[in-house]
């Protein structure tokens, strides 16, 4: 049963696992499936959190990020920015964003998250 729903924002990934691919992600799915696997096993594998796929979009959306990376990318394409020059700009835009309201959340993003308690 997936841990994570099409209106969350973040999921620990503890919470995850393959089931939640298309929620946050193959790699922060796999982080959590092998939490959730090898915890048992002794084997230490640190617990953090996932930025859901929605969320993802929206501070896209609301920062007009894809339009800001596509004109940085022709840049690139175009051969006057190298990769590197490229990278940082994009980066940089998204260091740069604001956070929109979270979906179903009444509170502000915090600047930092705590770890979530392991329950081992």
């Amino acid at each position: 049963m997936p841990a994570a729903s099409s209106t969350s924002t973040i999921a620990w990934f503890s919470d995850l696992g393959l089931a939640d691919i298309d929620q946050v992600g193959g790699k922060n799915a796999s982080l959590g499936e092998m939490i959730q696997k090898l915890h048992g096993a002794g084997v230490a594998v640190p617990n953090g959190f996932a930025v859901s796929v929605v969320a993802y979009w929206d501070f896209v959306e609301a920062n007009g990020l894809q339009k800001k990376i596509a004109a940085t990318l022709d840049e690139y394409k175009q051969g006057r920015q190298s990769l590197t020059e490229v990278g940082q700009a994009i980066r940089t835009e998204f260091l740069n964003g604001d956070l929109p309201a979270a979906r179903g959340c009444d509170s502000e993003p915090t600047p930092t998250m705590r770890p979530k308690p392991s329950n081992g």
